[in-house]
């Protein structure tokens, strides 16, 4: 099973958009089945400026504009680090501080 966390942003006018941060086995980011930003030039592991690499793509290619008050979901299994091989017991925290640094409220669900 490949390690995945999804992100819902909140859109205006009621929408919502997920993405998906997989590993397969560098992370990338998807839209269903499609990957939408791959990040196997910057290795294996979940740097700080992915987030922003997907707010790039969304603002080129998704249409949705992102609500002015910048609120997303982010969701992850709580059992995520039994996906031994990928990053570390930090990267939800890395994952995070990304989003924020773009100026996002986070909002993390596990279940």
């Amino acid at each position: 099973m490949d390690l995945c966390f999804t992100i819902v942003i909140k859109c205006e006018n009621g929408y919502q958009v997920s993405y998906q941060l997989a590993y397969q086995p560098c992370p990338v980011w998807m839209q269903g089945d499609k990957y939408v930003v791959n990040m196997c030039d910057d290795g294996v592991h979940y740097k700080k400026g992915a987030f922003g690499k997907l707010l790039e793509f969304h603002k080129k290619d998704h249409g949705r504009v992102i609500h002015t008050d910048k609120q997303c979901l982010l969701i992850s299994d709580k059992k995520w680090t039994e996906n031994t091989g990928y990053d570390g017991n930090d990267t939800l925290n890395l994952i995070t501080e990304d989003i924020e640094s773009e100026g996002f409220r986070v909002t993390a669900i596990q279940f």
